[in-house]
Formats: structure tokens, C-alpha cells, sequence
């Protein structure tokens, strides 16, 4: 569904745009300290570069996911990185085009409706929220979700001819070089023992990798914002071995960046990450295996990629099995098996109350005293919850004793947004993560392409690891969302393939 509006303009708008801009950071810098001022001169000129070609912003968005909390800003009483600034820059360059090009165009997809749902359902949130600033700072998350999606449906759609494919496959590299890039911060900080005491393992040989990211747990929910779409590529590459040797440089560069990213993982440390990663790792090969199987019927080649697929399959059970028998013979390190085996621990309900607090427990107690606050929120306001971004502000009318710090969120994302927006909110963020799993698999069946496949179900494979990640954290920080908008939008993208849907 599209709605057509012409604009006139002047040819000049751009030209005058752009000598305005010079003049201002002309200004920066004479009258400004040097610090400020190359850093407004840096951002004039990536917004006269996006001006003229959008998807600069969008490549640069991608490093700034991991790297831009590196710099922060203090701004309003917000926390300003780079995400923000150049959200903002490709929306202005994006609706600059469409006024250059003199007419609006708009594309309203089924997961954008029920994004727009969720926003919504966001907004009603507010009547009687605790505090409007704590509510603005995850409103302003979610603009910057739907600005990114919204951006890269109507510039990278279409998939029809040698640029587009260039421009998927460029966003595509970008993210596994970024996952890369951060995974090998995190293990050089893993090496060299950076961290708290707290985050020694293996006997104090390594510690835990955080990168970035501050903590082991949002690091490893990152890195599975990549691993399973880099192991989707990598299946992809396996599947379409008809022209190309086995060791193709870009099979090779793939596969160097899931050994960099699943490393990353392990010493990450984080059970809820490798929790997503198994069910990930599950999720695309069973998928892959499906949508071959499927295109296998009026396809001899597609067979003989799906007998491929089954001989990987078999040497990754053949490995799985051996772990599982090593761990059983005591053959893997006592730290590796006792951390795999406490796995189980998450998923236990119980009395925070009647249970002693020991270091082995600490987690899991302290997991279940913020769900059993959230759940006596959600009791208290079923309807519309206390205001987006409000648990903090709501937690120390329902937190139990001993556990007075309300760390940020509910250890559970479903909890928390039921406790923030209501039985409404949650009821609309289900239905969008349904929509956007259902597209996404929609494309991969579908998809007459190897490309198109691989991204829609590593895309897949990405809201499997985050959606059970979440079951025991709370993924959407760090600017992680602007990432998930993204790759979203190339599951639009590459399903706009002729004869692909």
C-alpha cells in the first residue's frame, strides 16, 4: 500500500542546504572549543555525504551500535552517543530525496502497521506514568526503530537488478565486520583480564568478555545480533557450491568472522546468551533444511544442496554428541561444565523468601526477585502498566527485601513490558515479534535467490536468539534496536526479488 504526494521544489535546495551547513561548521570551529568543534565538522560532513547518498548513515549506524558508546554526550539529562545523531541525519537525508525527487512515497508494510500498534500502545501508556523523562528515553528508542526500518524498506527495496544486490550485500559485510570487529575487543579484554574480580574464569586465566558493552550479557546479546546471520551466509555458501571452489575468499572471510563471533560468545560467559545461540543455531539449520526441502521439489539443484546441508548437519551432531560425552567424562574444563550445567537454574520458579542466598544461587535469586516485583506490578495495573520505562521508577513500592536496587528492568522483557505498558502493551509487542518471525520465514520459503534465503533466515535466526535471550535480560539496550530495525528491513528488501513475493 502506497501513498503518492507530489512536492515541487527547487533545484537549488540542495546546493543551498549544503553552504549553509559550511557556513555553521565554519562558525564551529572559530568560535568553538576544538573538541566540539571537529566533532560538529565530522557530523557536517556525514550529513552532506548522506544527503547525497542516504545509505552512508545507514553504514555508519551499523559500527555505531557497538562502538558509539564509546563517546557520550550529555544532552537534556539524556545520554547522547553517535546512534542518535545519525538516526536522526538518514531521516533528514531520506526525506531530502524524496523532496528532491518531487514526490513522497510510502510504503505501509504488515510489520510496520503493527509496529506502529506497538508505539501506540506505547503512548497510551503515558496517562499515568510515574515520570515522562524515564518514559521519553525508550520512546526515543523505538523512533529511532521505526525511523531505521521505515528508511531502509523504501532504500534498499526493489532488489531487482546488480545494485541492489551490491547494496544488500554491502550492509550484509558490514554487520559481520562490526560483529567481528567487536568480538575481538571482547576477547582481547577476555586475554588480558580486564574487569571486575568478579568476572575471573576458568581458574582466573581469562576473564569474562564484555567488549563495549560494559557487561558480559548485553556484549553476548550483541553477538548474536551477527552469529546466526553469519551462519546462515555460511550455509548459503555451502548450498551453492555449483560455481565456485569450496574455499571461496568469501566463504572464508564468513566463516573467519562466526569463529571470531562464536569465541566471543563462549568467553562472553553468559548462559543467556548461549541459550540463544543454541536455539538460533537450531532455528536456521532446521530452516535452511525446511526451505531446501521445500524448493527441492521442481529443483534438482536445491536437492543436491539439501543432501550438502545434511552431511554439515551430521558433522555438527557428530560434534555436539562429543561434547556432551566430553563433559560427561569430566574431559572439559569443571568451569565450562559446571556453567553449562547451571543453564538449567534459569528456568526455576520459586519463593525468593524461602530460599538461601548463596555466590552459585546470587543470579537466579536475584533474577526471580525482579520477576516476582514485576508480576505484583502487572497485578496492581494489568491495563495500561505504570508508563514505558517506568520499572525503576515503580520498583521500590513491590521490591522485596533485600533486593532494593531495581538495576534497570525486570530481567525479563515480556515481564517488564507487561509491568510498563500493561496486558495491552505486551499483547502488541507479541504481535509484532510474531509478524516480523512470520516474515521473515514468509521470504525464506519463498525467496528464489541464495542471498535472499540466507538473510531471511538468518534474520530469523537473530529474533530466535534475542526473543529467548530476553526471557532473562532485557536486549533492547545499547542501541541494539537500531541493529534489529535493519536487518528487518533487508528481510523487506530481499523479498521484493521477482517472483519472490
Amino acid at each position: 500500500m502506497q501513498a503518492r504526494l507530489v512536492v515541487q521544489t527547487y533545484p537549488s535546495l540542495r546546493d543551498a542546504a549544503a553552504l549553509a551547513v559550511a557556513l555553521a561548521a565554519g562558525l564551529a570551529l572559530a568560535l568553538l572549543p576544538l573538541s566540539t568543534a571537529l566533532v560538529l565538522v565530522a557530523g557536517t560532513g556525514v550529513l552532506l555525504a548522506a544527503l547525497v547518498r542516504p545509505e552512508v548513515a545507514l553504514w555508519l549506524l551499523i559500527f555505531a551500535v557497538p562502538f558509539g558508546g564509546l563517546r557520550q554526550w550529555s544532552l537534556g539529562g539524556f545520554n547522547v552517543t553517535a546512534t542518535e545523531p545519525l538516526v536522526a541525519v538518514l531521516g533528514v537525508a531520506w526525506l531530502a530525496g524524496m523532496v528532491r525527487q518531487r514526490a513522497i512515497r510510502f510504503t505501509f508494510t504488515p510489520l510496520l502497521i503493527a509496529l506502529l500498534l506497538f508505539l501506540g500502545a506505547l503512548l497510551l501508556s503515558l496517562f499515568d506514568a510515574l515520570s515522562l523523562s524515564l518514559s521519553a528515553k525508550e520512546l526515543l528508542k523505538w523512533g529511532e526503530f521505526l525511523v531505521v526500518y521505515v528508511v531502509v524498506v523504501h532504500t534498499v527495496n526493489g532488489y531487482t537488478d546488480y545494485k541492489e544486490r551490491r547494496q544488500v550485500a554491502i550492509l550484509l559485510a558490514l554487520v559481520l565486520l562490526a560483529g567481528a570487529l567487536e568480538a575481538a575487543w571482547g576477547l582481547y579484554g577476555s586475554l588480558q583480564r580486564l574487569g571486575p574480580p568478579s568476572y575471573a574464569i576458568v581458574g582466573g586465566r581469562l576473564f569474562r568478555a564484555f567488549g563495549t558493552f560494559g557487561q558480559p550479557n548485553p556484549f553476548g546479546g550483541y553477538i548474536n545480533l551477527s552469529l546466526p546471520l553469519g551462519l546462515s551466509l555460511l550455509i548459503g555458501q555451502f548450498a551453492d557450491w555449483r560455481s565456485r571452489a569450496p574455499l571461496h575468499p568469501r566463504t572464508l572471510a564468513i566463516l573467519s568472522a562466526c569463529a571470531l563471533l562464536g569465541l566471543a560468545l563462549i568467553l562472553s560467559w553468559s548462559r543467556g546468551a548461549w541459550l540463544g545461540a543454541a536455539v538460533a543455531v537450531g532455528v536456521v539449520v532446521l530452516a535452511w533444511g525446511v526451505a531446501l526441502l521445500w524448493g527441492a521439489r521442481h529443483n534438482e539443484q536445491l536437492r543436491r544442496a539439501g543432501e550438502r546441508l545434511l552431511l554439515v548437519l551430521l558433522i555438527v551432531a557428530i560434534m555436539g554428541g562429543t561434547l556432551v560425552l566430553a563433559g560427561a567424562a569430566d574431559l572439559l574444563p569443571a568451569s565450562v561444565t559446571s556453567r553449562l550445567g547451571s543453564i538449567g537454574e534459569q528456568f526455576g520458579v520459586f519463593a525468593v523468601r524461602t530460599v538461601k542466598l548463596t555466590d552459585e544461587n546470587y543470579a537466579a535469586v536475584e533474577r526471580m526477585a525482579h520477576w516476582q516485583a514485576a508480576l505484583s506490578m502487572i497485578q496492581a495495573r494489568p491495563l495500561l502498566g505504570y508508563g514505558i520505562g517506568n520499572y525503576p521508577a515503580a520498583y521500590p513500592q513491590y521490591n522485596l527485601p533485600g533486593w532494593e536496587d531495581p538495576l534497570g528492568h525486570a530481567h525479563n522483557y515480556y515481564l517488564n513490558v507487561a509491568a510498563e505498558t500493561g496486558l495491552v502493551g505486551l499483547a502488541a509487542y507479541l504481535l509484532w515479534l510474531l509478524l516480523a518471525c512470520a516474515g521473515a520465514w514468509m521470504v525464506a520459503v519463498r525467496a528464489t535467490s541464495g542471498l535472499g534465503r540466507a538473510v531471511a533466515i538468518g534474520v530469523l535466526g537473530v529474533l530466535a536468539a534475542q526473543t529467548t535471550h530476553n526471557v532473562f535480560d532485557n536486549l533492547w539496550v545499547h542501541s541494539m534496536a537500531v541493529q534489529v530495525a535493519l536487518l528487518l528491513g533487508l528481510v523487506y528488501a530481499v523479498g521484493q526479488e521477482p517472483d519472490g513475493g
